[in-house]
């Protein structure tokens, strides 16, 4: 890759992370892809030593043209930074619209809600364990399963054990297969995140017609619109009560799952490779 640097024989550049190694040798215009600024919003969750926002940044200052993926991430980059709006493009991300392939899963139970990802502070795990917590009571046969994140932390682990919920939570590493799987048996899909750029998951969750429960916080409602349900990323009761009422109402999860599918439309891969690639032919 530095050679080709050194070269410089392309047109445009387009780094995949926010290392600045390119910087003296790059001598023809790059775009940027900005996800999100989680860094930025919430910062009392990372390490104040992390160079991560430093370079991200100086590569968003020196940028020719920066792709965010929402207006979520588009506005905050311009409150956070101050960045020059018209250089700023938002393309939202597009979800493969192939037929979806599933694998079994093993001793899968047949009552639960989902959850999708890391466990890092800012995605509001513990609340949803808590809200679960309160939930099995009134509905001893529910099981809370954890899809990827890696194994559970210290910290994970020793919330599960004080809320007595250890054999209720199921932690599975997975396939892009068995994650369609557990979309599509799932009784709804919860994102209590307190900050997100996109949320890919929502689309994953609503090609395999699932429920999608969100925070009601970021960019969730510009992604999701009024195909998903909503909830205060901060009050456990709101979060009960949500999910609740999907656990109870199978209609509403029907209805739901239709609308979901439908917003599919908005998020095809062919028109965010389109505009991606119109972006780079403004730029040549």
């Amino acid at each position: 890759c530095k050679y080709l640097l050194k070269q410089n024989d392309f047109d445009i550049f387009h780094p995949t992370y926010f290392n600045p190694y390119f910087l003296k040798e790059l001598k023809k215009p790059f775009v940027l892809t900005i996800h999100d600024m989680t860094y930025e919003a919430l910062p009392e969750y990372f390490p104040a030593s992390d160079p991560l926002p430093h370079y991200k940044r100086l590569l968003i200052e020196r940028a020719d043209k920066i792709i965010a993926i929402s207006e979520t991430t588009k506005t905050d980059i311009i409150k956070y930074l101050n960045t020059d709006p018209g250089k700023i493009e938002v393309i939202h991300h597009g979800i493969d619209n192939a037929a979806s392939t599933y694998q079994t899963i093993a001793h899968l139970p047949e009552t639960y809600v989902l959850f999708v990802g890391a466990r890092w502070g800012y995605k509001n795990f513990y609340l949803l364990a808590r809200a679960f917590k309160e939930l099995s009571l009134k509905y001893p046969d529910l099981k809370l399963v954890l899809a990827g994140g890696g194994q559970l932390s210290f910290g994970d682990s020793e919330i599960l054990v004080r809320l007595a919920i250890v054999d209720k939570v199921i932690q599975i590493s997975v396939t892009d297969e068995e994650l369609n799987t557990l979309y599509k048996k799932a009784i709804c899909f919860i994102y209590p995140s307190l900050y997100e750029g996109f949320g890919l998951p929502i689309l994953e969750a609503f090609k395999q017609g699932c429920p999608v429960l969100l925070s009601n916080s970021s960019c969730f409602k510009e992604i999701a619109g009024n195909a998903a349900k909503y909830f205060d990323c901060n009050s456990l009761q709101s979060l009960i009560h949500e999910t609740e009422l999907l656990i109870t109402n199978p209609e509403l999860r029907s209805k739901m799952a239709v609308e979901g599918y439908g917003k599919l439309t908005e998020y095809s891969m062919e028109k965010c490779l389109n505009k991606t690639i119109n972006l780079y032919k403004a730029m040549v």
